[in-house]
């Protein structure tokens, strides 16, 4: 990778929630991701590099503590949060 590619990556902090933690066996990791990506496409890596599909329909994403949706611009250290919703009856 030369020296442009490496800047359009960025290493960000996952944390796993809920069902999500039960299934990866994780709180939390680090992740390397394109900087500039849309939420569905890095909710799709982090679910396939971790082993959560299973569960992928029912989660939602944080960043610093703000839910989001469509293009997301992260940076360095970046907290990323893997939410799976919570529905009862």
């Amino acid at each position: 990778m030369n020296c442009v590619e490496e800047d359009n990556f960025v290493e960000v902090k996952v944390l796993f929630f809920a069902k999500a933690r039960e299934i990866s066996g994780l709180s939390s990791t680090t992740f390397i991701t394109e900087q500039h990506i849309l939420v569905s496409k890095l909710l799709n890596q982090i679910c396939q590099k971790f082993a959560i599909d299973c569960i992928r329909d029912s989660c939602v994403i944080a960043i610093n503590e703000c839910y989001c949706e469509n293009l997301v611009n992260l940076h360095e250290g970046d907290e990323v949060a893997i939410i799976p919703t919570i529905s009862g009856g």
